[in-house]
């Protein structure tokens, strides 16, 4: 595969976006869930699988909740969010 013009433009476009700021809603059965507030960022896109990678890592890392879909995360008990939102919230 040949190097592209345009993988090199949107490659520029990401690197130079901000980073997401990740918020959690807490969710009936001790799930939370993640999402990007429009008005903390300037970013569009939202987030994007490289976003939950090093909270997926961390997660199993730790023993601290199961990724259970793309954006959410289930606990079992109160006490473990607590210690997931002290890492992950900002």
């Amino acid at each position: 595969m040949g190097k592209s013009h345009v993988n090199d433009l949107l490659k520029h476009f990401y690197d130079s976006m901000q980073p997401v700021k990740i918020s959690w809603r807490e969710l009936p059965g001790n799930k939370l869930q993640a999402y990007v507030d429009p008005e903390a960022t300037t970013q569009v896109w939202g987030l994007r699988e490289e976003h939950m990678d090093p909270i997926q890592a961390w997660s199993v890392e730790c023993n601290c909740g199961t990724r259970i879909s793309f954006d959410m995360w289930q606990f079992k008990s109160r006490k473990h969010i607590t210690m997931f939102l002290m890492k992950w919230s900002s």
